[in-house]
């Protein structure tokens, strides 16, 4: 197995990684995704404010991992981040407000809006994903995903479960 330099479980807050830095990269990313919006349909937009929202919220994720774990920022459209060993890594961030159903289907939206990115779009998107869950601004390590050309999609290398009372096991 891959060794990702994270460990399922592992905790951090937008207060580990630098705010200032931080910021600057939301502001520049969230110029793209916002320009991104404003080819949709009126209805289907989101407002500006929850653009930048969750530009923030899933760079805090990214800047953890180059700020602490020998990542590199990869500078190129659709790209997260290096691995200290030279391969691409996608870093999303899930929230888990609404409990674990309504956690586990943005997990499942998350994949399938990556799949459609990757197959019937054909955007290069990374063979290895870091999925880390939310509550407010505290992250936890969630799972390792990379990708199956036999299956045409990620498979789980290993994650987090969470039993129905809402505790955390570890496959």
């Amino acid at each position: 197995m891959i060794d990702y330099k994270v460990r399922l479980g592992d905790v951090f807050t937008i207060n580990d990684v630098d705010k200032i830095a931080l910021e600057d990269h939301a502001q520049a990313e969230y110029v793209m995704f916002l320009e991104g919006e404003l080819k949709k349909p009126i209805s289907e937009r989101r407002d500006p404010e929850t653009v930048l929202k969750n530009t923030r919220d899933g760079l805090v994720a990214e800047h953890w991992l180059t700020e602490h774990k020998g990542y590199t920022n990869f500078d190129e459209k659709y790209m997260d981040v290096l691995h200290p060993d030279g391969f691409h890594v996608e870093v999303k961030t899930v929230s888990t407000y609404g409990g674990v159903s309504a956690m586990n289907q943005r997990i499942r939206d998350t994949f399938t809006k990556l799949w459609r990115r990757r197959v019937q779009w054909r955007q290069k998107i990374a063979d290895h994903v870091i999925l880390f869950t939310r509550y407010y601004d505290e992250y936890t390590c969630h799972g390792f995903y990379q990708w199956s050309d036999e299956k045409n999609n990620w498979e789980c290398v290993n994650k987090m479960w969470y039993n129905e009372f809402g505790g955390k096991e570890y496959a």
